[in-house]
């Protein structure tokens, strides 16, 4: 492997350069004398005194990672240059090794696109990569992958993919060297959506929301469900209570169905025309099953006779799983 280069002019504070000058190089952190060489890979080793040559020019190879000091005097002057580090570009887009300087493109900074590596089973070094083949997220698209030590990491995902826009995804890998599952970040793209879970564990959107003949219902990521009903007194059966009347209303067949029957089911009437509610009636808990809220939604009226209008509205809460 090549080592770094030092090349200078050697002139004075004046601007005269120094020919053949005699110069020193020295380990800035220990303040010794440090090898150098005359060749880039590093195998000639210079023998001390060092020269310029007779147009003032200092050259000479030098082990990477080391900060050192160029000293030269000759007849006109001298010349200094402190704190110098000895370093190199990367020979590869992902060198490295120490002393390195990182070129444009490097590890994905820089560059147009990410490198085209894959990153399926992980990288040792951090930066950006691509999932080319879909094989990870389920998409194409750039990977920032963030080595912590070997074997554990964290990478974010986003995708590229038609149909599959605006998706972001992220994964852990343990001290096992294992990767979790990808998990999906929610945006406004993706919170309302259709909930789904697998053993328990959310896997779709945050919040779905729904209508049809029976009702609406909205479905909640963390099991919870609400479904609502508007019953109409044009639907109902009006019956006579000696000097008060009443709407019977029929079964509610839930729009969406519950896991189970710990569903909590409550009305509330609102008046239109004519007399007003004086009480209602909403069905039991024990007569409900996962699909169906059944017998006797009933709105009782301060009159004897059905001449006037009215909504029943209902609302069921429960768990969808």
């Amino acid at each position: 492997m090549s080592i770094p280069i030092y090349q200078r002019v050697a002139v004075t504070d004046a601007g005269d350069i120094i020919p053949g000058a005699e110069y020193t190089v020295i380990n800035e952190n220990t303040g010794l004398a440090f090898p150098i060489y005359s060749d880039r890979a590093g195998t000639a080793l210079k023998s001390a005194p060092y020269f310029a040559d007779a147009n003032g020019v200092v050259q000479f190879y030098i082990a990477a990672g080391t900060t050192f000091r160029v000293t030269a005097t000759g007849g006109v002057g001298s010349y200094t240059d402190r704190y110098v580090y000895a370093a190199y570009a990367q020979e590869a887009s992902t060198d490295a090794g120490a002393g390195r300087i990182m070129t444009v493109g490097a590890f994905g900074v820089g560059s147009l696109a990410p490198l085209n590596a894959s990153i399926v089973g992980g990288r040792n070094e951090s930066g950006f990569f691509r999932d080319s083949g879909a094989t990870l997220f389920g998409s194409i698209g750039p990977v920032l992958n963030m080595n912590y030590t070997a074997g554990r990491a964290a990478q974010f995902f986003g995708s590229v993919n038609v149909g599959f826009e605006n998706r972001f995804f992220g994964r852990t890998q343990n001290s096992t060297d294992t990767w979790s599952s990808p998990a999906e970040f929610y945006t406004t793209s993706n919170a309302l959506n259709n909930v789904t879970e697998t053993g328990g564990v959310p896997t779709g959107g945050l919040i779905e929301s729904g209508s049809n003949g029976n009702g609406s219902y909205t479905k909640f990521a963390d099991g919870t469900m609400i479904c609502r009903y508007n019953f109409n007194s044009s639907t109902g059966t009006p019956t006579a209570l000696g000097n008060v009347f009443a709407y019977n209303f029929g079964n509610w067949t839930f729009p969406a169905s519950f896991i189970d029957t710990t569903v909590s089911v409550s009305s509330h009437a609102q008046y239109l025309t004519g007399a007003n509610p004086i009480s209602t009636t909403t069905t039991a808990s024990t007569a409900l099953t996962t699909t169906v809220a059944t017998a006797l939604f009933q709105v009782t009226f301060d009159a004897a006779t059905a001449g006037t209008s009215v909504v029943l509205r209902v609302l069921a809460i429960g768990r969808w799983f």
